[in-house]
């Protein structure tokens, strides 16, 4: 496995794909554009097998952060998630809501 060294800046107007937690990292600050991100769904895949419904709302909630810092003014970020789930998680997504958004 290669070694990454986390303290250098990824380099622009290049696609990356990896674990997000890693890369957003070294995204320069206001750097980005548009991220898409297509985390797992914790709907049982095979990847997500140790992955505990507590963890899975981590993952999400530490990439979302992730994401504040990076994206640039005007920029956007999208996260594709299927939309039964989103519903089935209706009061996770209303705590970010009002954490990350200020909504009521």
């Amino acid at each position: 496995m290669a070694v990454i060294d986390v303290t250098e800046f990824l380099t622009e107007n290049h696609i990356y794909h990896g674990d997000s937690r890693t890369l957003l990292k070294r995204a320069r600050p206001e750097s980005i554009a548009l991220s898409v991100w297509s985390p797992p769904y914790f709907v049982g895949k095979a990847y997500e097998k140790d992955l505990s419904f507590s963890d899975w709302e981590s993952l999400l909630s530490e990439v979302i952060k992730l994401h504040f810092p990076i994206i640039k003014p005007g920029g956007s970020w999208l996260s594709i998630l299927p939309i039964f789930y989103v519903s089935k998680t209706c009061q996770c997504q209303k705590s970010w809501q009002k954490t990350y958004l200020g909504e009521k």
